[in-house]
């Protein structure tokens, strides 16, 4: 083989080697990130069974958050996945760490197994499981009292149903969906 037949062999190889990168990199690499992005945090194709399940499996962790906001002198709590651990927005404007270590570990539980934020606000505790943007959220709400559940809690609710498990009085499946609940209002207007 002369050096003239080596140097073109390489030069395929090269070229070759960066077709497949280009492949790797242009085509592969944005599908795995779509395919991530749709499915991190995506309900599953069945909900409601699905949350009912995780209800049960849960159910220590959520009632052990639960007492403690029902039992904290605020009005309204946010704890969100991804901020600071142990901490909660309390009254919408102050940081507030959690004091019980117990309703600490509950919470960095529940955010392990894919809770995405809990909300206290007026009448109802807000176990938030699964979104899709800003459009879409579904989990499980503690009702405090008979009244209908607060705007301010859910704002967008299109379903809520009783959980329908052992020891869930007062616990219901929702749905929040904006883009339902936009399409309902136009064809009340219409």
């Amino acid at each position: 083989m002369t050096k003239a037949d080596k140097m073109r062999k390489w030069i395929i190889r090269g070229i070759v080697a960066i077709c497949v990168g280009t492949l790797i990199v242009g085509y592969l690499v944005p599908f795995a990130i779509f395919i991530v992005a749709i499915t991190d945090g995506s309900p599953p194709l069945n909900p409601s069974r699905t949350m009912r399940s995780h209800f049960a499996r849960d159910y220590e962790y959520i009632v052990a958050v639960k007492d403690y906001l029902i039992n904290s002198k605020h009005e309204t709590i946010i704890i969100r996945r991804g901020d600071s651990p142990g901490m909660m927005r309390a009254d919408l404007q102050q940081d507030v760490r959690i004091s019980c270590v117990k309703t600490q570990d509950a919470v960095a539980m529940l955010f392990d197994k894919g809770y995405r934020h809990v909300v206290m606000s007026e009448n109802a505790v807000v176990f938030t499981r699964w979104t899709r943007g800003a459009d879409l959220a579904i989990g499980v709400v503690y009702l405090l009292d008979d009244h209908p559940i607060s705007r301010n809690a859910i704002t967008f609710l299109t379903f809520i149903e009783p959980i329908g498990v052992a020891h869930s009085r007062g616990w219901f499946y929702f749905e929040e969906d904006f883009n339902l609940y936009r399409v309902r209002r136009q064809v009340r207007r219409d």
